[in-house]
């Protein structure tokens, strides 16, 4: 028996693998923009504008609202350039709550496809569902 075989593939194990804290992050990263999303359309009411030029009223937010939609970019190229399973659902999650959840849900599916493919150390692989079935 090789070193390989006695050792148990950290992704398997359910506590404390990088799924649960993956799928942690995707909550935490739902709910904490929602506080302050929910407290500026309490003061500002819901309109667009507002929500806009809010995102730039100083330099503070203009930088991190940048930093958000650029990343963003990046992340929706990847999801396209890798082939991701699913990498509409991810840029649905990205829009809608924001990618604080979307990129750590799109890194829990990556990590509980990984840990269901066997023999498969290729942690570069894009999240895909191509399987041959014989």
């Amino acid at each position: 028996m090789n070193a390989a075989e006695r050792e148990p593939d950290a992704r398997n194990s359910q506590a404390g693998s990088p799924g649960t804290l993956y799928l942690g992050l995707a909550a935490l990263g739902t709910v904490v923009p929602y506080v302050f999303f929910v407290a500026h359309f309490r003061a500002e009411g819901f309109g667009l504008g507002a929500f806009i030029s809010s995102l730039f009223a100083n330099g503070a937010a203009g930088g991190f609202s940048s930093d958000v939609l650029i990343s963003s970019l990046a992340f929706w190229v990847w999801l396209y350039r890798s082939k991701a399973d699913k990498a509409w659902l991810f840029v649905l999650l990205n829009l809608s709550i924001g990618l604080s959840c979307a990129f750590p849900a799109y890194l829990y599916a990556r990590e509980r496809r990984l840990a269901r493919a066997p023999n498969t150390n290729d942690d570069k692989a894009p999240l895909t569902t191509e399987t041959t079935v014989r």
